[in-house]
């Protein structure tokens, strides 16, 4: 279809035509979100060699990342509440509303907060929401700075982080101290500056815990992100005192080096005490105990896997999930597997369970917060019949089932 097959039609034809393919984006919205809630409640992303639904819908679904969520949010809520679903139908909700209020949605107020943000746009269900549950908290985030002028500063607290580069325990391993996180906003590989050719904005200014007036602003390196949240009163004390105690090493109080020098002495502290991860670490025997799993081997493991997920799909993708990582056992426990580095790899939470569903034969885990699960196909009738799937049987009836018994 192309702009000039529009350009043909006269001014009712148009007007009929886009109201129609309205209601028929509607409908299809529908029939997917019913079938991402199926999709979800089989959790069957992960055979696909992803960590969540939201990865899946984003990377093979091709939605972006606020369509993925609006449709994930709508599906998750209209499994424990269908009218939900006559209501998107309808058009008087739409995915981003019922977002919205799944937010704050619980079993006693979900009737009511539905009832109230039907028929309502974005806007007024998010003045609805901010009556209804007032928030003062500054709206966590990290986004890059870029080579664009950044906007002046708010009147919170905010704070460029530094060039990301190794650290000295980051070095000795080989490998990145803290692995990459799949965000919103992927960090990208840090930029070497040459050192022939200065640049005024290499050091960052201070910032100030308080407000401050507004500055001009100032092209800032790619390199650069501006890290906003909320801190509670302990936090701030912490964070100043950690500052006066640093004062030696950082005499400008620059917020960025104060926090990197935090988070890099808490990363060597976890990796430690979670990975056995160490610049110098002990020798220690070699044990098949049980009850106590070596810490070389977890070392061993960890580096070995990256510090990511090793699952990878029928269709070789690699799942790139690194955080919740467990130690998953490739022959189990229960049959006799032991502790060592190879029989030992990296999983995530969800293909660590799969894994275990598959070895010992156990049906997934019910996801449904209701506590049952929510017949929603008569809502496929009424937009789109589910693609058919080749070699999955039917299911049998109930008069069927006792048959067989």
């Amino acid at each position: 279809m192309t702009l000039s097959n529009a350009r043909s039609l006269d001014d009712s034809v148009l007007t009929t035509r886009v109201k129609t393919l309205a209601a028929a984006e509607r409908e299809a919205t529908v029939a997917l979100i019913v079938h991402l809630a199926e999709f979800d409640q089989r959790q069957l992303y992960r055979g696909a060699g992803f960590p969540s639904l939201f990865q899946y819908c984003v990377e093979v679904l091709r939605l972006s990342e606020d369509a993925a969520s609006n449709r994930i949010a709508a599906a998750r809520m209209a499994r424990r509440h269908p009218d939900v679903m006559d209501r998107l139908v309808a058009g008087s909700l739409s995915p981003t509303t019922v977002r919205l209020i799944a937010k704050h949605a619980t079993v006693e107020n979900a009737p009511a907060l539905i009832d109230a943000a039907t028929g309502k746009t974005k806007r007024q269900v998010e003045q609805l929401l901010a009556r209804l549950f007032p928030e003062q908290d500054v709206r966590t985030s990290i986004r890059p700075l870029g080579p664009a002028p950044s906007p002046p500063p708010s009147s919170r607290a905010t704070s460029s982080v530094g060039t990301i580069g190794p650290t000295p325990l980051a070095s000795t391993i080989a490998m990145p101290l803290l692995p990459p996180t799949t965000t919103a906003c992927p960090l990208p590989s840090a930029a070497v500056p040459d050192p022939a050719l200065p640049h005024p904005t290499d050091t960052p200014s201070p910032v100030s815990l308080f407000p401050a007036d507004p500055l001009p602003p100032r092209v800032r390196p790619a390199d650069r992100f501006e890290i906003r949240f909320t801190a509670k009163a302990d936090t701030v004390a912490n964070l100043e005192m950690v500052r006066d105690l640093l004062a030696h090493a950082v005499p400008n109080a620059d917020l960025a080096e104060v926090l990197d020098r935090a988070l890099t002495a808490l990363a060597e502290q976890l990796l430690r005490r979670k990975f056995a991860v160490t610049s110098a670490p002990r020798r220690t025997p070699s044990s098949h105990s049980v009850r106590r799993e070596p810490v070389a081997v977890k070392r061993a493991v960890y580096l070995r896997d990256r510090g990511r997920c090793t699952y990878s799909s029928s269709d070789g993708r690699r799942c790139d999930a690194r955080r919740f990582l467990q130690f998953d056992h490739i022959l189990g426990r229960a049959l006799g597997g032991r502790f060592t580095v190879d029989n030992v790899r990296l999983r995530c939470g969800p293909h660590n369970r799969l894994e275990a569903e598959r070895l010992y034969a156990t049906p997934p885990r019910a996801r449904d917060a209701g506590g049952g699960r929510v017949d929603l196909t008569r809502f496929v009738s009424a937009c789109v019949e589910p693609p058919s799937v080749p070699g999955r049987m039917a299911p049998r009836t109930n008069s069927e089932r006792g048959a067989s018994t």
